[in-house]
């Protein structure tokens, strides 16, 4: 697994990779376990420009960006509705049990749209 050099979390890294040019990185949250997810964006990517990471659309559950830094952008998993096995509180009916996995998947999704925008124009859904 190689992470890269100029990656900003500096937490347990769970999984890396690079997906059709698009370094991305899992690692976990300070909270419960959790697990977040990050891509790092080349030079000259549109959502660069974007001054608020929720206002880049894409098709990840729960999918607001909830990180920028330099060229790293990320969301994390601890939004209502997902619950870690770590959490003091009870899982919820209306809950979904999140997985280290999950959140790796869905982190090489962002980072194949992160792609797929650079060379379609378009969000990949």
């Amino acid at each position: 697994m190689s992470i890269p050099e100029d990656f900003p979390i500096k937490t347990e890294v769970v999984d890396s990779g690079t997906i059709e040019g698009i370094p991305w990185v899992s690692s976990r949250a300070p909270l419960y376990e959790a697990v977040n997810g990050y891509v790092r964006l080349p030079d000259g990517h549109p959502w660069l420009e974007v001054e608020h990471g929720y206002e880049i659309e894409n098709n990840i559950p729960w999918g607001e960006i909830t990180f920028q830094r330099g060229n790293w952008i990320g969301f994390d998993s601890l939004h209502s509705g997902q619950y870690w096995p770590g959490e003091r509180s009870r899982m919820s009916v209306y809950d979904t049990e999140m997985t280290a996995g999950m959140v790796v998947e869905w982190t090489k999704q962002l980072a194949q749209e992160a792609h797929d925008y650079i060379a379609n124009g378009t969000y990949s859904i």
